[in-house]
């Protein structure tokens, strides 16, 4: 299931409102690629859902903004079960604990995010893998597949809940929406062209678990570098602006590394025009520019001297020339 939301926010990939499900269940879907900007989920039960079962669901590339984007999750939810579901990386926590839940529970998910349960005898939260850090270890995530390495801290984490974990290998079930060993199962039509994904060459460096240390137009920052070719992340400030404008990007670890590509095919007219970049190991001390120069059109490749470092900071030096973008 993919491509929803060119026409509209708020909506999720697979949505439902103000229903009774009657124990329907939503299982073994990879859902993906939700183009809405203003808010899109990729599995949403909305106000007043009750008697949904979602298990071993994959879901990514949902669009940032200012709902939940793995699952969007309104009040109220009754009897509503999520177990064994891999929502990768979405942005935004999941919290639990408003008025309105009832008998519902999260188990055995791979979450990147941590739900916040401030009412457990409302919900039943347990067996989750919860860590924006540390990587649940995934075979090849950049390439779509979400099977466990042999070295995941997910292997052997759940709780068995029959039928739906029924014949899992090891002590106890896996967490998320994959047992580890398995071949794994499949979804979708065979072929699909992703045309959200940015190129991703050999060599290129997993952008997964990075962040932008920005605090310009922060809530938008992680655009920058989501993987997708349309969306983008701007500095909203008035043009021509008043001075320099930066962006700085935390890669968690030092990184190996000997260019960047800037791609802005979302907005063709508005690529970065003229640029600095500099590296740093601890956030706080830059040296000079590793490169500067002058770019035109949606793709712009800038290639230095092979740099070990942790973070860069990318500046627009000119006020008036160009948008950061």
């Amino acid at each position: 299931m993919l491509g929803a939301g060119w026409l509209k926010s708020d909506l999720g990939i697979t949505y439902a409102f103000n229903s009774d499900g009657q124990n329907s269940t939503i299982a073994y879907n990879w859902v993906h690629e939700c183009y809405a900007f203003g808010g899109g989920a990729g599995i949403y039960l909305d106000n007043n859902t009750k008697n949904y079962i979602v298990h071993h669901n994959v879901i990514w590339s949902t669009m940032t903004g200012w709902k939940f984007y793995g699952f969007g999750l309104n009040t109220a939810q009754i009897n509503n079960r999520f177990s064994n579901n891999t929502p990768d990386n979405t942005l935004s926590r999941i919290f639990i604990g408003t008025s309105g839940w009832t008998n519902c529970n999260f188990t055995n998910n791979i979450l990147q995010r941590t739900v916040i349960d401030s009412s457990p005898s409302q919900v039943i939260v347990e067996n989750n893998y919860e860590d924006s850090i540390n990587s649940p270890q995934f075979n090849d995530p950049d390439a779509g597949d979400y099977r466990l390495q042999s070295g995941s801290p997910c292997i052997d984490q759940g709780k068995a809940i029959s039928p739906y974990t029924d014949g899992y290998s090891g002590s106890a079930p896996d967490q998320g929406a994959y047992e580890n060993g398995d071949t794994g199962w499949t979804a979708g039509a065979p072929s699909v062209k992703k045309i959200w994904a940015a190129p991703h060459p050999t060599g290129a460096l997993s952008r997964r678990g990075w962040k932008p240390a920005t605090t310009i137009n922060g809530s938008w920052s992680m655009m920058a570098f989501d993987g997708r070719l349309d969306t983008r992340w701007e500095t909203y400030s008035a043009f021509p602006a008043s001075g320099p404008r930066s962006f700085y990007l935390n890669m968690q670890t030092p990184q190996t590394f000997n260019g960047i590509v800037l791609y802005s095919t979302a907005r063709p007219d508005q690529n970065l025009q003229s640029y600095e970049i500099y590296v740093s190991t601890d956030g706080n001390v830059y040296g000079p520019a590793i490169a500067s120069g002058t770019g035109s059109g949606p793709v712009l490749a800038i290639g230095f001297a092979t740099q070990t470092a942790r973070y860069i900071k990318i500046v627009n030096p000119n006020a008036g020339v160009g948008p950061m973008r």
